[in-house]
Formats: C-alpha cells, sequence, structure tokens
C-alpha cells in the first residue's frame, strides 16, 4: 500500500510541478515541487496554507531573510557552436567568413526553440508563526522574466540576411558591377569563399506581409516588483486528520513590460515603462535619465494567492495552491 501511495503522489508531483515557479526558494532546490513543503516567508507565492504549518522547526517563531536570488535559463542556443570557443559571436555573415550555408542551418532551428529566462529576488522576507493565531508573513519581491521565439522566416533573415530561403534572388556586387542571381546553397557557399563579391540585397518573387513574415514570433519581457502579505492557520484537527487554509494578498508595481505576437493576420505589441528610464540619452531606457533611488512603476495592480493544505496520519501532506489570481493596469508610458 505504501508503495501505491508514493507511486501516485510522484505522479501528481510530476505533473503539477510546472506551477511552481518561485525561484528564490533556496531551500526547495532539487525537489521540483514546493507546494507542502515551502515555510514561513518562503511560502508565499507558493502556498500561503503553508504558514499554518507550526512545528516544522523547533522553536521557530520569528524568520526573516535579505537579497535571496534564483534564476532559471533554457534555450538550445546554449550549446549551439557557433557560441562555443571562441568567447565571441556576431551574426554579421558577410564574405568575410568560411562557413558554408548549412552550417548555420541548427542556429534558426535554436532561434525558432527560443530562450526563456526568469530571475526572482526576494529583497526582504519576514514571517511571524503562532500557535494560536497561525502564520503571518511579508515579503518584497523583484520578479525578472523573458519569454523569445522566432518564425521560421524571421529565424532565417536574422540568420543569413538577404541569403535567406525567403529570398529567391540575390543582388550581388562584384568587382563594381551589380548583378542577380538565384539565391541558392550552392551559391551562397561560392559567394562565401569570394572575397570581391558582396550580396548587397535580396529579392523575394512571392513577398509576405509582416505579420506573415512573422507569423508565430513571440517576445514577452517583463520587470514586476511584488508586495505579498500571506496568512496561513489550522481551520481543523483530530486525531488523524487536519485542515489548513491560507490566503496571500499582493500589491503589484510593474516596472516594464514588452509583449509581441504575429499570426498570419495581425501583428499586435504592447509596451509600458517606467517614467523613470526617460532621460536625455539616445535609447529608450538611458541610464543618463535613471532617477535615483526605486524607480516609478508604470503600473499598478493586486493579486491573491489561496491554498489549502490536509494533513493526515502525522506523516502525509496533500496541498492545493491557486496563485497569481489578479492583473495590473500600464499606465505610464503605454503604446
Amino acid at each position: 500500500m505504501k508503495n501505491v501511495i508514493l507511486v501516485v503522489f510522484s505522479f501528481l508531483a510530476i505533473s503539477y510541478g510546472y506551477g511552481q515557479g518561485e525561484g528564490s526558494v533556496f531551500s526547495s532546490t532539487g525537489r521540483g515541487v514546493s507546494t507542502t513543503f515551502a515555510t514561513d516567508y518562503q511560502a508565499l507565492g507558493i502556498n500561503p496554507a503553508n504558514l499554518g504549518w507550526s512545528k516544522e522547526f523547533r522553536g521557530k517563531t520569528f524568520t526573516f531573510g535579505l537579497m535571496e536570488t534564483g534564476f532559471s535559463a533554457r534555450s538550445k542556443l546554449f550549446n549551439n557552436e557557433l557560441f562555443q570557443g571562441s568567447g565571441s559571436f556576431s551574426l554579421n555573415l558577410g564574405s568575410s567568413n568560411n562557413r558554408k550555408f548549412n552550417d548555420y542551418t541548427e542556429l534558426s532551428t535554436d532561434l525558432q526553440d527560443g530562450l526563456s529566462f526568469n530571475l526572482d529576488s526576494r529583497l526582504f522576507g519576514i514571517a511571524l508563526t503562532t500557535k494560536r493565531l497561525g502564520g503571518f508573513a511579508f515579503s518584497v519581491t523583484e520578479k525578472y522574466s523573458m519569454d523569445m521565439g522566432l518564425s521560421k522566416d524571421f529565424a532565417d533573415i536574422v540568420t543569413y540576411g538577404f541569403s535567406a530561403p525567403y529570398f529567391d534572388s540575390l543582388v550581388v556586387n562584384s568587382g563594381g558591377s551589380t548583378s542577380t542571381i538565384a539565391n541558392t546553397p550552392s551559391n551562397y557557399d561560392s559567394l562565401q569563399s569570394d572575397p570581391n563579391s558582396t550580396i548587397v540585397a535580396g529579392k523575394a518573387s512571392n513577398p509576405k506581409t509582416v505579420s506573415e513574415l512573422m507569423d508565430g514570433t513571440r517576445l514577452k519581457v517583463s520587470w514586476i516588483r511584488e508586495f505579498n502579505f500571506g496568512y496561513g492557520r489550522q481551520l481543523l484537527k483530530n486525531e488523524k486528520f487536519g485542515i489548513y487554509g491560507g490566503i496571500g494578498i499582493k500589491y503589484l508595481t510593474g516596472m516594464a513590460i514588452f509583449d509581441l505576437e504575429s499570426s498570419p493576420n495581425n501583428l499586435s505589441a504592447f509596451l509600458s515603462y517606467s517614467p523613470s528610464f526617460n532621460g536625455s540619452g539616445s535609447g529608450l531606457f538611458s541610464a543618463s535619465g535613471f532617477q535615483a533611488g526605486l524607480p516609478k512603476a508604470a503600473g499598478r495592480g493586486f493579486g491573491v494567492d489561496l491554498g489549502v493544505n490536509i494533513k493526515a496520519f502525522k506523516r502525509l501532506k496533500i496541498g492545493i495552491a491557486v496563485n497569481d489570481i489578479g492583473s495590473i493596469t500600464w499606465r505610464e508610458n503605454t503604446f
């Protein structure tokens, strides 16, 4: 019977583990699922019902922490040979390099797969656990995330430039004269080995609209500061079972967001960023214009986390949590 229970809950842990996104909980690293394991202020954002656990550590009443940070990154680009060995990489595919057309096929595929990056930095966390009233916790967390993936045509153009398969023919400058040739891998390889020839343009006989060209492209970037107050306590207890409940209330301040998506008939993008990034420099996020102190929020909102735990036979713990119920309204520098 014990083996059956172990198999069932191992399956549940694998199935629902993807819902856990709090990267700054170092005490749960390697567990995969923290729904019933995270305690005190580290339970915020995972399962506020865990704040009701009163005997996880003997004599524990008050806990606090500073600058707990965790990050994750995933991309096939990290294993691409073009990023390894030389210590540098350039997408400038001029005639000065000796690589062949097929050498870049994997790069285009990896750009389509994209890159995902998340960083959570808990600037401050504090928790108070009592036997009668339950557990209270508060934390301030910076959350950075990015998810990028390019369409095949867009990835090919980024990789090959005018030599992308999207273009049927190439305009080549050779010795001061201009000619048009078919865009084939063999012609590309020949041009790469000819220092006197330069590809100056590409032509497509069946051009696509921008939305068609970028169909499937996604780019999502966000920076959010979260103030989270949580409370959890025991709701019911007898000799064999105990039920715990918890709630987390979040005040959310958005520093910046960029969201771009494309389909065959629509290209849409949303941008909003803190007024603190406005400056006299040439860039959108100019360092010369960054104001001293904490940047002003571009958006504000609220969120709620809900959690329920069941403790049975003193050893079995079952936890269910629903997080990030809420929204942010972006008002500053919104396009």
